[in-house]
């Protein structure tokens, strides 16, 4: 079978070191390793796998089909759906001891009847809105609504969370407040017994808002982070990259001046050039907004992306770059001393990390390092 014309290259070496310098960072705490999205784009199995290794508690995943997924690996640790559910996954989530958010006494009643009839107890982690706005328990009202949900049959609630909705800056004012909000209700409501694990920061709280890891939270998140990538601007945990993405120059050419390149001749050359196209487009998930304005690495050299990114193909400017057929193009990750990063990737999108990587298509392949 023919090999793929992309690769998404995954350190694993550095995925480990990541996450123990996040667990290092919250010591006494469990750690979530969230693995979301096939990991975002990453690959949940590699990714898993490391985490356990590492010591990770338990996984955060967004759906009942993601959590089943793990199941189906042998994982035997705690999983975490962090996003709602819907009806009809709630059978195979009790079966398999999935650990489910309740947003709502709704929620939880129905959780609770499927659980009646499995004559199995569901977990359950409770959903504070601190701030977020998109789902979950109001704080003004959550008290009352916290004791009729733990006194339903067959429930028991292991957990309470919630989200942090701006915290890659430090010293962020809507992000204090919300931590303030959410350490006085938990100061001034009582918990069910076996509520255990309080959690409210993801990597970037841990690295912006250590006091999102101290007492009363027991537990935290880390999810891009383990790929040594993070929205806050200075680092305060040591992390490596882990990720690399190229794909295979399919052709050198040398085009006369003159010529126009890609869709919408957006290029004209102004003088004789020679030309990588590169086997890699939209369809890999590299963004539109590198046309005319990215740039990749080969073999080391930096060469800009210029024409219109296509749905198959990148055309590069080489300038005096030695490049050959076959030869790889970094699109984000290091090229001996050089490096791009997922970062300036992203803002050539107007986006972010998570978008990028998570862009990443299904035909790039995936190879495991270390």
């Amino acid at each position: 079978m023919a090999e793929p014309r992309s690769f998404l290259d995954v350190n694993l070496g550095a995925v480990r070191y990541n996450i123990n310098s996040i667990i290092s960072a919250v010591p006494g705490h469990r750690l979530l390793a969230v693995v979301k999205a096939n990991a975002y784009g990453v690959g949940v199995k590699a990714v898993s796998t490391a985490a356990s290794e590492c010591g990770c508690y338990g996984f955060g995943v967004a759906t009942c089909q993601e959590a089943l997924q793990l199941r189906s690996f042998g994982e035997t640790k705690p999983i975490y759906m962090l996003s709602g559910f819907f009806d009809d996954e709630l059978e195979e989530a009790v079966l398999n001891e999935i650990t489910l958010p309740v947003t709502s006494v709704e929620a939880a009643k129905r959780i609770s009847a499927v659980a009646v009839k499995l004559e199995k107890v569901a977990e359950v982690n409770l959903v504070i809105d601190s701030g977020m706005g998109r789902v979950g328990l109001l704080p003004v009202t959550a008290a009352s609504q916290i004791a009729e949900i733990s006194a339903l049959p067959m429930l028991k609630v292991v957990g309470l969370y919630s989200h942090f909705s701006s915290a890659g800056e430090q010293g962020d004012e809507y992000t204090l407040e919300q931590l303030k909000l959410l350490k006085a209700f938990l100061a001034e409501t009582p918990l069910p017994a076996g509520c255990r694990d309080i959690h409210f920061a993801a990597f970037d709280g841990i690295n912006n808002y250590p006091e999102s890891v101290t007492d009363p939270f027991t537990m935290a998140r880390c999810g891009i982070g383990m790929y040594g990538m993070a929205e806050a601007n200075t680092l305060n945990i040591p992390l490596k990259p882990a990720l690399r993405f190229s794909a295979k120059v399919a052709e050198v050419r040398e085009l006369p001046a003159g010529s126009c390149i890609g869709y919408m001749h957006t290029v004209k050359l102004s003088k004789k050039s020679r030309i990588a196209v590169v086997a890699a487009g939209y369809a890999d998930g590299l963004p539109l907004g590198e046309s005319n304005r990215g740039r990749f690495l080969i073999n080391g050299v930096s060469c800009p992306v210029i024409g219109r990114i296509s749905m198959d193909y990148t055309t590069c400017d080489l300038g005096d770059a030695p490049c050959k057929a076959g030869d790889s193009a970094v699109i984000f990750g290091s090229d001996g001393n050089s490096f791009i990063s997922v970062s300036e990737v992203a803002g050539l999108r107007n986006s972010h990390d998570y978008d990028v990587l998570c862009s990443v298509g299904p035909r790039t392949g995936r190879r495991y390092i270390g």
